[in-house]
């Protein structure tokens, strides 16, 4: 079998198409980056040291210190249950 070998025309107007495919490609690729840079991804804070992590934790617990709890009396009886 013989390999067929496109017209001129087609294989120019397909050359064209690709050239103007990368040359497009490129363009989104440059402004993709330029708007990256504009724009930079939020900073990750750093995590904390587990003493940090445990003093904050702590601390959460002792912002009632000044409250004291109120006692509870045994709950409020509702009658008998309906079965």
């Amino acid at each position: 079998m013989r390999k067929q070998i496109p017209d001129a025309d087609i294989a120019q107007l397909m050359l064209w198409i690709w050239i103007v495919v990368v040359l497009v490609a490129i363009a989104l690729f440059a402004l993709w980056r330029r708007w990256r840079k504009a724009h930079p991804p939020p900073t990750i804070p750093p995590k904390l040291a587990y003493s940090q992590t445990l003093g904050k934790r702590l601390a959460t617990g002792r912002r009632g210190v000044g409250k004291t709890k109120s006692k509870r009396g045994p709950p409020v009886s509702g009658g008998p249950r309906g079965g």
